[in-house]
C-alpha cells in the first residue's frame, strides 16, 4: 500500500527578520542601511524506492555521459528465486522505510544606500549584496554498487528479513547544494534642465556595476551515477555587467510631452548591447490623449547557457534509423526503436552565443469623457530574434545523418551485437540503439507577437457610498514563431501546441462601498479557447476556462 506513506501536507518551518534604519546625515544628505535573512525549511515524505524488473529497468548517465542501466533480475540459484532461469522482479524496497527529503532554502541581503542633493541634482547611490542558497538532503535513491552486492552476492532477501547495515547501504543519503549571489553599485541623478514651451524639460542619468555568480554541486556519488535512475545538474559560472543609462523628458511644445532615454550594458562574457526608447505623448483636448512608443531591448545568455555547466535531461524518442517507417523495427531492432527509447540529453554551454534583441512599439489613446470614466486603447507589437534555445532530442536524432547539422549530435551503442543486420545477416556499423544525445544552445530563430489591450475604468458617487465598475481584455492578433532562421513561422496564438496561448483574456468587476461599513464586488474572468494540437494538422481538441467570484467585505 503505497498511500500509507504518503503525505497529503509536507511539514516546513519559516522564519527570517528584516532590519532597517535611515539617519539624516546633514540637511542634504540622508543614510539608509538594510538587513535581511529567511530560512524556510521543508520535509517531504515519499513512498520507499522501487525497481520493476518486468520492463526496461532503469537507464540513466552521469555527469561525463556515460550510460548506466539496470534491471532487477534475480539469478539462477538465488534463495528468492524458486525458478531454473533468471526472472526480473517488481519489487517495493518497504524495509528501506519512507523516502525522506529535507529542502532548506536561505536567502540573505545587506543594503547600503546614500540619496540627497548637489546644487540642482537630487542623487541616490546604493551598494547590495544578495545570496540565495539551497541545500537538499535526501534518499530513496538505490545506491548501485551496495544494490548488485545485494542481488549478486545473496546479502539481500527480497520479502524476507535484512541487516540495518545492508539497509543503510542501499539507501543512503545524498546531499546537493545551490547558490546565487549578486552584487551590484549604482549611482543615480536627475534634474530640471531649462525651460520649453510645454513646461521644464529633466534629465535622469545613471550608472551601476554588477557581478553575478551561480554554483550548483551535486553529491559526488551522484555525479558518478551511482544512484539508480538520477543524473545531475553542474553549473560554476559568473560574469560582471557594466552599465550606463539616461533619459530625457522634453514637453517641446504645449500639450505634447516626449522621453528619449538610451542603455548601455557590457557584459564579460559576451560584449555590449545599447538599447533605446522613444515615447510620445499628445493631449489633443480635455478628454483625449494619443500616446505612441518605440523601443529596443536585449536579454543576455543565462550563465548556465554560456559558462562552465552541464545539464542533463530524460526524453523519450523513436529512432529513425532502426524503424523508419514508424511502426516495424528493421532487422535486428527491437519495438522500443518505434514506440519510444529512453534517452540522455546533455546540454553543454556554447560560447559565441549573441543575446536576444527585441523592437517594440505600441499606439493607443486614453478617452476620458467625465472625471469619473476613462476608456483606454492600445495596440503593441513585440519583434523578437536571435532567441536562444535547443532543439529537442528527437530534431537533433532526426538529423543525424545530416552533414554539417549544428543542433546536436547523437551517441548509440557500440557494441557490434546490437547493430543492425543487413541482408546478408551481417551488423550494420553505426546502428546500435540510441543512448545519449548533445544538445547545445544557440541563436535560433524570431518571434512576432501583437495584439491589442482595452481598459475601461468607471467609479460614481451613488446612494452613499461608491459603485465602481472595471474592465480589461487582453486580444492576442499573432504569435508567430519560427524554429530556426529562415523558417517557417507558426501562428500559436489560440493554440495549446506551442504556448498555451489564448487569444482572448479579459477580466470584469463591479463594486459597490459604503465607506466605513462594508464592500461588496463581482468579477468574471474569461480565458479564451484555444487549440490542443498540431496548428498546421486538423487535429486536437478545444480548450477554454471562465471564473466569477462574489464577495462581501464587512
Amino acid at each position: 500500500n503505497a498511500f500509507q506513506f504518503i503525505r497529503l501536507q509536507s511539514e516546513g518551518e519559516r522564519g527570517g527578520f528584516l532590519v532597517k534604519g535611515t539617519r539624516e546625515l546633514s540637511g542634504n544628505l540622508q543614510a539608509t542601511a538594510e538587513a535581511s535573512f529567511t530560512r524556510a525549511e521543508s520535509n517531504f515524505v515519499d513512498s520507499p524506492p522501487t525497481q520493476d524488473g518486468t520492463s526496461n529497468g532503469s537507464i540513466w548517465f552521469n555527469r561525463d555521459g556515460q550510460r548506466f542501466a539496470f534491471k532487477l533480475t534475480l539469478p539462477v540459484g538465488h534463495p528468492d528465486n524458486p525458478f531454473t532461469v533468471p526472472v526480473g522482479l517488481r519489487y517495493r524496497f518497504v524495509d528501506l522505510g519512507p523516502t525522506l527529503t529535507k529542502v532548506t532554502n536561505d536567502s540573505s541581503r545587506v543594503l547600503f544606500g546614500l540619496n540627497g542633493v548637489m546644487g540642482a541634482w537630487d542623487w541616490e547611490s546604493a551598494f547590495l549584496y544578495s545570496k540565495t542558497e539551497r541545500k537538499e538532503v535526501a534518499n530513496g535513491r538505490l545506491y548501485l554498487p551496495a544494490l548488485l552486492a545485494a542481488v549478486n552476492n545473496r546479502t539481500y532477501r527480497f520479502g524476507g528479513t535484512n541487516t540495518a547495515d545492508v539497509i543503510a547501504g542501499l539507501n543512503p543519503y545524498r546531499t546537493s547544494s545551490g547558490s546565487t549571489d549578486i552584487t551590484s553599485l549604482d549611482l543615480k541623478g536627475s534634474r530640471e534642465l531649462f525651460q520649453l514651451a510645454g513646461g521644464p524639460a529633466a534629465i535622469a542619468v545613471g550608472a551601476e556595476i554588477r557581478r553575478e555568480a551561480f554554483d550548483i554541486v551535486s553529491d559526488p556519488e551522484q555525479v558518478k551515477g551511482n544512484y539508480v535512475g538520477i543524473a545531475s545538474t553542474t553549473v560554476d559560472a559568473s560574469r560582471n555587467v557594466s552599465s550606463l543609462f539616461a533619459e530625457l523628458s522634453a514637453p517641446v511644445v504645449k500639450n505634447v510631452e516626449t522621453q528619449f532615454a538610451v542603455r548601455y550594458d557590457h557584459y564579460s562574457d559576451y560584449g555590449n548591447s545599447t538599447t533605446p526608447k522613444v515615447g510620445i505623448k499628445w493631449n489633443a483636448n480635455t478628454f483625449l490623449a494619443l500616446r505612441g512608443n518605440y523601443a529596443e531591448a536585449f536579454r543576455a545568455p543565462s550563465l548556465t547557457q554560456t559558462s562552465n555547466s552541464r545539464v542533463q535531461s530524460f526524453s523519450t524518442i523513436t529512432d529513425p534509423v532502426r524503424c523508419p517507417n514508424g511502426s516495424t523495427p528493421r532487422p535486428g531492432g527491437d519495438t522500443t526503436d518505434c514506440t519510444g527509447r529512453t534517452v540522455a540529453s546533455i546540454f553543454l554551454p556554447s560560447t559565441g552565443l549573441e543575446p536576444e534583441r527585441s523592437k517594440s512599439f505600441t499606439l493607443g489613446a486614453i478617452f476620458s469623457p467625465l472625471s469619473n470614466l476613462s476608456v483606454t486603447a492600445d495596440y503593441w507589437e513585440i519583434r523578437r530574434r536571435d532567441q536562444i534555445d535547443r532543439f529537442s532530442a528527437q530534431q537533433v536524432i532526426n538529423n543525424e545523418l545530416v552533414p554539417g547539422y549544428t543542433g546536436g549530435s547523437v551517441v548509440r551503442n557500440s557494441n557490434p551485437a546490437s547493430f543492425l543486420i543487413d541482408a546478408n545477416g551481417n551488423p550494420i556499423p553505426g546502428t546500435g540503439p540510441l543512448e545519449t544525445t548533445t544538445r547545445r544552445f544557440l541563436n535560433l530563430g524570431e518571434t512576432r507577437v501583437s495584439g491589442y489591450d482595452l481598459n475601461l475604468a468607471s467609479r460614481f458617487q451613488v446612494a452613499g457610498g461608491a459603485l465602481r465598475a472595471n474592465a480589461n481584455a487582453t486580444l492576442i492578433r499573432k504569435y508567430l514563431y519560427q524554429l530556426e532562421k529562415g523558417g517557417q513561422f507558426v501562428d500559436g496564438a489560440g493554440n495549446f501546441y506551442l504556448f498555451e496561448t489564448p487569444k482572448l483574456r479579459a477580466t470584469a468587476t463591479v463594486g459597490f462601498t459604503k465607506s466605513g461599513q462594508y464592500d461588496i464586488f463581482a468579477r468574471y474572468n474569461y480565458v479564451g479557447g484555444w487549440d490542443y494540437g498540431d496548428p498546421t494538422a486538423a487535429n486536437g481538441c478545444y480548450l477554454s476556462s471562465t471564473s466569477a467570484t462574489l464577495a462581501f467585505l464587512g
